[in-house]
């Protein structure tokens, strides 16, 4: 069941990723080839999970990789909704500088990996 949310929230991320102003911010924060490998690899998280909600997994490790993948999933969608965030601001800020140093923080301690043992988010560590 879980699996089935997580795929939902999946299909929602790849939208976010195709929005103007989120690329936009991405191409001016020098991230956005990170995007574009999120968008790539998302269909394919999304992919296991239904594979995974179909075979109700039953070998607890692989149930657990699947909670780290799920709960990668959840975190990348934090990301997102901060760039969404910082993208909106600086859209209603026109012509002001907006500080983007959480923007510089969050991206290459986080999401350069694309691994669940290596996720970072501000500074509590997924595992």
């Amino acid at each position: 069941m879980a699996e089935i949310v997580v795929s939902a929230v999946v299909t929602v991320l790849i939208e976010k990723l195709v929005s103007g102003e989120l690329m936009k911010l991405a191409r001016s924060e020098g991230i956005d080839s990170q995007l574009k490998k999120w968008k790539r690899t998302l269909p394919m998280i999304q992919a296991v999970l239904a594979d995974a909600e179909q075979k109700h997994i039953t070998q607890k490790a692989v149930e657990l990789w699947f909670k780290d993948l799920q709960e990668l999933v959840y975190d990348i969608d934090d990301v997102l909704d901060d760039l969404a965030t910082e993208a909106l601001t600086r859209k209603l800020n026109q012509g002001s500088h907006a500080s983007s140093s959480k923007l510089l923080k969050i991206m290459p301690t986080c999401c350069t990996n694309f691994t669940p043992h290596n996720m970072m988010y501000g500074t509590m560590v997924i595992r």
